[in-house]
């Protein structure tokens, strides 16, 4: 069963509930509140140029790394977990998160902060950081 995730402005829903929010701080970090899980991304100090995921409990759960132009980000979690963020389409208005060639999350964005992700599991930390690596604002 397919699952509908929506954020707009700051706010994050599914099917319609409100589930979570979503700000940037005056620091450049994006702040994230899901469900019961609160999770922090920011700008990597190290040559790199990725954005670092962190949450208050866990300490860093791992990195994006961004593709330039049409590459595709790297999702890589500290358990070894790596994931493909592949943008299509123009303007890259659509994305897909894969692992191995399967796509898991689909991603589409407006130009301006609105967005959804249709996924099959529950992965919240995968999702957000997709929101994350696809430039949710």
């Amino acid at each position: 069963m397919n699952h509908k995730l929506n954020w707009a402005n700051g706010s994050i829903y599914i099917n319609g509930e409100g589930v979570g929010n979503y700000k940037k701080e005056s620091s450049g970090n994006l702040s994230v509140q899901f469900k019961e899980i609160e999770l922090l991304f920011r700008n990597s100090t190290n040559s790199d140029g990725g954005i670092e995921m962190f949450c208050p409990k866990n300490g860093k759960l791992g990195k994006i790394k961004r593709g330039r132009f049409k590459s595709p980000s790297k999702i890589i979690l500290t358990d070894g977990r790596e994931y493909s963020l592949e943008p299509k389409g123009v303007f890259s208005k659509k994305w897909k998160l894969k692992a191995n060639d399967n796509t898991l999350v689909v991603f589409s964005k407006s130009l301006t902060d609105k967005g959804e992700a249709i996924y099959i599991f529950e992965d919240e930390l995968l999702i957000l950081s997709g929101m994350v690596g696809i430039g949710v604002q």
